[in-house]
């Protein structure tokens, strides 16, 4: 059967159920809202719900009243985590995770050189992740990093120089973080205050 067919015919079928195709897109729209404020980009929006940015944008702006629910749903099951899960790359997630991860490991010892060569990164490029303007890196960069932090966290570095200018810097160490939620810009540190470290 055409693939038309089978749509006016689900059509009718629910129509005669009483059952509404679309509905209010306010929640789907403050859910964007949230989404954006945990620094969630649109194209990772896209790429996780399967609906296109233009479309997101739309609804984002109030261009439209209502929503097709399964678009609906799909927009609505999207969490911040979702960002960090994608199988793209090059995809843009938040920069703060990262940042947090390597000012621990300064904290404990490590240099940027050895952070770097452990991560597979250019020498001197996590340097450049803790000093670049943005709040955004690539995922790839994020899981290279996650990936040796989750190494050396729990080891300490050789470098006294580092740990001792870490302490002036108020970096704080991984034992502060909690793994679940070191990548949420609104974690702080267990024991520190805003004015103690650097987030």
């Amino acid at each position: 059967m055409p693939a038309h067919y089978t749509y006016l015919k689900r059509w009718r079928y629910e129509r005669e159920q009483g059952i509404e195709r679309t509905m209010d897109v306010a929640p789907v729209r403050e859910h964007l809202a949230r989404l954006r404020a945990a620094r969630m980009t649109w194209r990772a929006i896209a790429e996780v719900s399967g609906v296109t940015a233009s479309a997101l944008h739309s609804i984002h702006k109030g261009e439209t009243t209502r929503i097709n629910r399964a678009r609906a749903r799909a927009i609505l099951a999207v969490h911040p985590d979702a960002m960090f899960e994608r199988s793209n790359p090059a995809g843009f997630v938040p920069i703060i995770g990262t940042r947090r991860r390597i000012r621990a490991l300064l904290a404990i010892g490590w240099t940027h050189d050895l952070i770097a060569a452990a991560a597979g990164l250019p020498e001197r490029r996590t340097v450049t992740l803790l000093s670049q303007a943005g709040h955004l890196c690539s995922l790839e960069n994020h899981e290279r990093i996650k990936r040796v932090y989750n190494e050396l966290s729990m080891t300490p570095g050789p470098s006294e120089t580092n740990r001792a200018r870490a302490r002036k810097f108020r970096h704080v160490p991984p034992l502060a973080w909690d793994d679940d939620t070191i990548d949420d810009p609104s974690a702080r540190p267990a024991g520190w205050s805003r004015t103690k470290a650097m987030a």
